[in-house]
């Protein structure tokens, strides 16, 4: 049998590995060497058996030796690797605890430093925040500019197109009139040239009087006319020579003109813009040939319509010989002075409206009238007026001044258009003064509204001090029981004082904090009120103006009464 070597199996193989090995060789072994012819003999199966089973016995105890050195040695072996282990992984852990310490350390110094940049951050953001809000403010600037530039440049488009627009039109009229031109006979274009002509001169004679310049321009007004019969316009300034031109004056010769011009300008579709003139110069044609009815009933429609014919209706029916005729007049006279007053200064300047003695009649009525106006006016003002003198911190100087002058000027002999001015100036004075408050008042107001505020309204407190600064004249000047008092304010009414009467506690709690207002000097004294308690008749409520102190006594108690109105 070949000798199984233990020794190279002791420190690579396992027990388990042994015994297969074992029961490997042993195999091996039997069909190697013991394969004979023997196998049917019971003695040599016997003593081989008990040779293979000293051998395996010999050989099972030497493994198990062997085993148990192994475990012993692999046992040492793992507690070797298991210390050393051990101490490389305590090693390790030491270092990396020690590494960890170093990298929070690095990673606090690094979370600092990244700390410090994000505040370099947040103020670097900030800074651009405050970059970005002046761009936008900027940009916001930049594009109202640019909306303002493109608002004045559109004006400036729309105005151009505008100006080409009406260029254009323009162009287009003034080609529109050049072929209408063109279309006009030749004739036609002399006449209207004869009558620029006679404008021209007519005009020059009405601003420097020179009768030639008259003559031309009646002489380019003929020529007009004597191209077309119907030229209107001619007949009419042929007329105003004939009737204003000292060279030219020829009232038949005017009439004529202008009865051609009403009877071609009546054929008009329109009425044409001299038509009303014409027909007063036709009128006073005929109150120039002394037939002042005819002259009236020419323009007697054009009365309720124009004042210049108005006025000269007045003066045709004033030339009547009929008192009732000349009567009318007035009557247009009170119409037109109601529209406006201040037409009476042009029936002062015509002396034919003067001779009619009902006209003036009327103006001296009128003004008698409107000075009653004014005196009426003056004498409220002055009432008022002397009501503010009374008041110690009254200062307008030049209000009184201004009051005295309008005075002096109302007692003068004045005609009637200085009589309506007069009015006007004492209208507005009166309200000058009803609106002028006393110094004293507006200064204490003042400080009374920080204070007394919740009191009332401005108004209120105004008509409060002011009715109680007047009190001084109705005050008792000694003690009285509250019967007294009351008696005390009926007799003020019987004696001229009316509606003054004893105030209520609320009444009187108020002048308390306002007395130094009213002049009020007794300040240690009660006052009696005309409140009496609910509850005791027998009472009634009384204020101290020393300490605004608010108690009842009885009403036979003594207290001075300050009434109010």
């Amino acid at each position: 049998m070949n000798s199984f070597s233990i020794q190279e199996y002791k420190y690579e193989y396992e027990h388990q590995q042994v015994l297969d090995s074992y029961k490997q060789w042993l195999a091996r072994d039997l069909y190697a060497n013991l394969f004979t012819d023997k196998v049917d003999d019971p003695a040599f199966l016997q003593k081989l058996s008990f040779f293979q089973a000293e051998g395996i016995r010999h050989d099972i105890g030497l493994h198990a030796a062997v085993t148990h050195a192994s475990i012993q040695s692999a046992g040492n072996l793992v507690g070797q690797k298991i210390q050393s282990a051990a101490a490389l992984i305590s090693s390790s852990l030491d270092d990396g605890f020690s590494l960890m310490n170093n990298r929070m350390v690095e990673i606090n110094s690094n979370l600092g430093v990244i700390g410090q940049g994000i505040n370099s951050v947040n103020q670097t953001m900030q800074q651009g925040n405050q970059i970005l809000a002046g761009i936008n403010k900027g940009i916001n600037q930049v594009n109202r500019n640019i909306m303002a530039g493109m608002a004045a440049l559109s004006s400036n488009i729309a105005q151009a197109a505008t100006a080409i627009r009406f260029s254009l039109q323009t162009i287009h009229g003034t080609m529109q009139l050049i072929l209408d031109e063109l279309r006009i006979p030749e004739s036609q274009r002399e006449r209207r040239y004869h009558i620029e002509e006679g404008m021209k001169y007519f005009n020059k004679g009405m601003q420097s009087g020179d009768c030639l310049y008259f003559d031309d321009a009646l002489d380019e007004f003929t020529k007009a006319t004597s191209i077309e019969r119907k030229d209107f316009f001619s007949w009419y300034y042929t007329g105003m020579i004939h009737l204003y031109s000292q060279d030219h004056l020829d009232i038949d010769k005017a009439l004529s003109a202008f009865d051609r011009y009403t009877h071609y300008a009546d054929a008009l579709l329109q009425r044409h813009e001299l038509f009303d003139e014409a027909l007063m110069m036709k009128a006073e044609c005929w109150y120039l040939k002394q037939d002042s009815n005819k002259a009236y009933q020419l323009i007697k429609e054009l009365i309720p319509v124009n004042n210049k014919a108005a006025l000269r209706a007045m003066k045709y029916l004033s030339a009547s010989t009929n008192e009732d005729t000349k009567k009318q007049a007035v009557e247009i006279l009170e119409t037109l002075m109601q529209e406006n007053p201040y037409i009476v200064m042009q029936v002062l300047e015509d002396y034919d409206i003067l001779s009619n003695d009902h006209i003036l009649t009327y103006i001296n009525e009128y003004k008698d009238k409107i000075k009653k106006e004014i005196a009426e006016q003056l004498i409220i003002a002055n009432s008022k007026m002397e009501s503010l003198k009374k008041e110690s911190f009254f200062k307008n100087d030049s209000l009184c001044n201004e009051f005295e002058d309008l005075k002096s000027k109302a007692n003068k002999k004045i005609g009637v258009v200085d009589a309506l001015v007069l009015k006007e100036k004492a209208t507005k004075m009166l309200q000058k003064i009803k609106n002028e408050e006393p110094d004293w008042i507006i200064l204490r107001l003042k400080d009374l509204e920080v204070s007394f505020v919740d009191k009332g309204d401005y108004i209120v407190l105004r008509q409060a001090v002011l009715g109680i600064k007047m009190i001084e004249k109705v005050s008792s000047p000694y003690e009285m029981t509250w019967d007294q008092a009351m008696q005390y304010a009926r007799n003020l009414r019987k004696g001229g004082f009316n509606d003054w009467r004893v105030p209520t506690k609320e009444e009187l709690e108020f002048i308390y904090k306002i007395k130094d207002i009213c002049g009020i000097n007794k300040n240690d004294s009660y006052f009696w009120s005309s409140s009496v308690p609910s509850v005791s008749p027998g009472y009634a409520w009384n204020v101290s103006f020393y300490s605004g102190y608010v108690g009842s006594d009885y009403k036979d108690g003594s207290s001075y009464v300050r009434c109010v109105r």
